[in-house]
């Protein structure tokens, strides 16, 4: 995935192989340090 963090788009790679089974945030929502983004399947 990708998230943008003042203007600069940063990769957020996965560390396990898997499906999104949910996404936790909406789009353009502020997120925090360790807050969890995804839920993989």
């Amino acid at each position: 995935m990708i998230v943008e963090a003042m203007k600069t788009m940063n990769h957020v790679p996965s560390i396990v192989d898997g499906v999104i089974k949910k996404i936790c945030v909406d789009d353009g929502q502020p997120v925090e340090y360790d807050q969890i983004l995804v839920i993989l399947e």
